[in-house]
């Protein structure tokens, strides 16, 4: 991927997040209901259609440990599509992670 493919917010947030959280192990989402997943222990939630176009790209890898839990980890490419994305915000614009 040489140049990051243009993002939802919401992709970008969920990218973020689960870069943030990830020690390596994943994260884990539990279904919240009317197609939406929460990140366990939070409030964060997001619609599963957000998941779809970061796993596509490998930004994301999902796996279904059990029924209804998402474990996911963001991979290489997905933390360097963070770096890119970061790399082209104006500093005030920046997004924390």
């Amino acid at each position: 991927m040489t140049a990051p493919q243009l993002l939802k917010r919401a992709s970008i947030r969920l990218l973020v997040r689960v870069a943030a959280e990830d020690q390596g192990d994943g994260v884990l989402f539990r279904p919240a209901g009317l197609g939406r997943v929460t990140l366990d222990g939070t409030d964060y939630a997001a619609n599963r259609e957000t998941f779809r176009v970061p796993r596509q790209n490998g930004l994301i890898v999902v796996e279904h440990p059990e029924v209804g839990a998402w474990k996911v980890r963001i991979t290489q490419a997905g933390r360097a599509y963070l770096d890119r994305y970061e790399a082209r915000r104006p500093a005030e614009r920046k997004v924390s992670r």
